[in-house]
């Protein structure tokens, strides 16, 4: 008998290995032996292979049976290799190499049932993706899979057909010669409702703050009382953002995909902005991903849209502190033993808090101990602090004017965003105005008096340097608001004054755009 061949892929972050089955048939006692580094699923799929084809009305070698996965060294988990090595197993007993032709350029993707049912994995819309990638013309996926394999083959442009397998009969009839039905793409799913920011009354400084922010992609840190709308606010922010495009589209939808059951991938391929809000406790291990052979975390999810973290201030700070590298980077790497996992993570970070435990929006009204608020204040680490672009505070104070005065709606403030960052796009190319690197923004400069406003403040130590660099970035979106060709000393002074060279947050009063508009 000869050895049976047929091919899998193993996905580790963002960089994938063709897994190629090997299966040797020859005469000593009845078993199957698995080796390649498989973990318990993969080890046990000798069992659900036993059965499959038995109920099947196909019967299995009865003899000794060796099944590879190579490359051996490499750690692999789940049972999406169960029909790659079923297939090789078929190939390897019958004497015409039973589907050699069609297996060696094909990828198989499944696990097995009991019954021979072909049982949906996770991962799927990346593999077909990186089967396109590696050269593959075929892959064949399980019927639960199939609509977003069929998004995957429709985003390499048809370079590759997806075939769907619904039971081990099916494969079977298809390696002798038959036909596999094609994946047809499904229906999108009907987007999560996004609020409108007109549903938030009487904090018009805060929506503007969240304007500037969706303007530049900009980091934003909200601060008020309980009930005053800081995660109102934070939910609208996706529906101000411009609409993915197709490669952010993709590229997020493949680290969903990646995640399984903790990923949206639906809503992702209909094309909208994941928003990921973990609960303040998040660990560490699920805030940037992690696992004996890594998984996404909360950060890759929020890949191309909003991470969100409510009650800031009672968050773990180890957790806290694991977001200052990928907001650098705009990308995780997770390193192991003997490999690194890269998962992207451009996300735009929202952080919400109160002034103190009890909540008092002012100092005076505060009843907890002596140093409990500033101690409460200072969860949040300078060089954290120091990332984040825009500060805004929310007042809880009684506005009746502002029950009766509701704000502009999401579209109006889209539109003003879409453009803004259109202005951005044209001057720096594809970046956003968060992600200009340092040097670039002190080659461009700004105007005289903003330059020496800047410079007596990181002579005085009121900002730093990165403090500068961050100023000029928001004084580029308000003047790409205000449809300025430059930023002058009035968006320099706003972008120090009222969105970030203030470390005292709770005792921030709700900033105006007064000093804007005086310079228009």
């Amino acid at each position: 008998m000869a050895v049976g061949h047929a091919q899998s892929i193993a996905l580790e972050g963002t960089r994938r290995t063709v897994i190629t089955v090997e299966c040797d048939v020859s005469r000593g006692l009845p078993g199957i032996s698995i080796v390649g580094m498989g973990d318990t699923a993969v080890v046990q799929a000798k069992d659900r292979i036993r059965s499959a084809l038995k109920n099947s009305g196909v019967g299995w070698p009865g003899s000794r049976t060796v099944m590879s996965l190579s490359p051996a060294g490499l750690p692999k988990q789940g049972a999406g290799y169960d029909l790659a090595m079923v297939c090789a197993m078929l190939s390897a007993v019958a004497d015409d190499a039973l589907g050699a032709g069609r297996l060696s350029g094909a990828v198989l993707v499944g696990e097995l049932g009991l019954d021979g049912q072909v049982r949906p994995v996770q991962g799927v819309f990346a593999l077909v993706l990186a089967a396109a990638m590696e050269g593959f013309s075929t892959v064949v996926v399980p019927v639960g899979n199939e609509a977003e394999a069929a998004e995957a083959a429709a985003a390499v442009d048809g370079s590759i057909t997806v075939l769907v397998a619904r039971n081990l009969g099916g494969v079977i009839d298809w390696l002798r010669g038959g036909v596999l039905p094609e994946a047809c793409p499904g229906e999108h799913a009907a987007p999560r409702p996004v609020g409108d920011l007109a549903d938030v009354l009487g904090q018009p400084a805060a929506c503007r703050a969240v304007e500037v922010a969706a303007a530049g992609g900009h980091n934003l840190l909200l601060t008020g009382p309980p009930g005053s709308g800081k995660s109102m606010l934070a939910e609208r922010l996706p529906g101000i953002l411009p609409p993915m495009t197709d490669s952010e589209r993709i590229e997020a939808a493949g680290v969903h995909s990646l995640a399984g059951v903790k990923g949206n991938l639906p809503e992702v391929l209909a094309g909208q902005r994941p928003f990921i809000a973990p609960h303040h406790n998040v660990t560490p291990a699920a805030l940037i991903g992690g696992g004996r052979i890594p998984v996404p975390g909360a950060v890759s999810l929020a890949h191309h849209g909003v991470l969100f973290i409510d009650e800031v201030a009672e968050a773990r700070r180890d957790s806290l502190e694991c977001l200052r590298v990928p907001m650098e980077q705009r990308r995780v790497e997770l390193m192991r033993a003997q490999r690194i996992s890269s998962f992207p993570a451009d996300f735009q970070l929202v952080l919400a808090a109160n002034p103190c435990p009890c909540g008092a929006e002012l100092p005076i009204d505060c009843r907890c101990p002596s140093g409990i608020r500033s101690r409460y204040q200072a969860k949040l680490s300078g060089p954290l602090r120091d990332r984040v672009d825009v500060f805004a505070a929310t007042t809880g104070k009684p506005q009746i004017e502002g029950l009766k005065n509701f704000g502009e709606p999401s579209a109006t403030v889209a539109q003003r965003v879409a453009e803004a960052r259109d202005r951005a796009r044209q001057r720096w190319g594809a970046a956003s105005n968060a992600l200009v690197p340092g040097k670039i923004l002190r080659q461009v400069g700004v105007d005289e008096s903003g330059s020496l406003l800047l410079e007596d403040m990181l002579r005085t130590g009121t900002i730093t340097q990165r403090g500068v660099d961050r100023a000029i970035r928001v004084a580029w979106t308000l003047a790409d608001l205000d449809h300025a060709a430059a930023p002058h000393l009035g968006h320099i002074s706003d972008a120090v004054e009222l969105f970030g060279a203030d470390s005292e947050l709770a005792s921030r009063e709700p900033a105006s755009r007064e000093p804007a508009e005086a310079q228009r």
